[in-house]
């Protein structure tokens, strides 16, 4: 690119570092709440009084509580102990999964980074520049689009 044309360039690749930032926390954000309930869920099925393991485990923790307070309060502290462990277990499978996910988007994009066709007219993308204040793109006075634009009527090109 030439001299005069590195700011909008900068400024048009800031505005899409932006908006995919925004793209990747929201589906993080919605990969780890939603993979933690489902998580917290498979795994409460294991935690009644009929399944050895949890019964041993809060019978001990029980145990190690009693010598400070009451029997009731005692089994009530190692359920709440066993639920903040099944938490911390929960969550960190959706980080896995989340983890995971993103891993298989990037062996699937990356082959594709080599397919990208070149672009078609070169003289109209040299004349793109970022709008004031960067909240959108202007190619002439007959063509730009917003960032707003670009976010609610933008469609995947192929």
């Amino acid at each position: 690119l030439k001299n005069e044309q590195m700011t909008n360039a900068s400024g048009l690749q800031n505005l899409l570092k932006n908006i995919g930032g925004a793209f990747g926390t929201s589906i993080v954000a919605t990969l780890l709440s939603r993979g933690g309930q489902k998580h917290q869920f498979m795994l409460i099925e294991h935690l009644h009084d009929f399944a050895q393991p949890y019964s041993e485990r809060l019978q001990a923790m029980s145990s190690a509580f009693m010598t400070q307070v009451d029997p009731h309060t005692a089994t009530y502290m190692g359920q709440k102990m066993i639920y903040g462990q099944l938490m911390q277990q929960a969550n960190l499978m959706a980080f896995i999964d989340a983890f995971r996910v993103f891993a298989i988007a990037c062996i699937v994009i990356i082959p594709l980074i080599f397919l990208i066709k070149g672009l078609e007219n070169k003289k109209l993308f040299n004349k793109v520049k970022v709008d004031i204040g960067g909240y959108g793109i202007v190619w002439n006075e007959n063509i730009d689009l917003s960032s707003e634009e670009i976010w609610v009527n933008g469609t995947t090109v192929e």
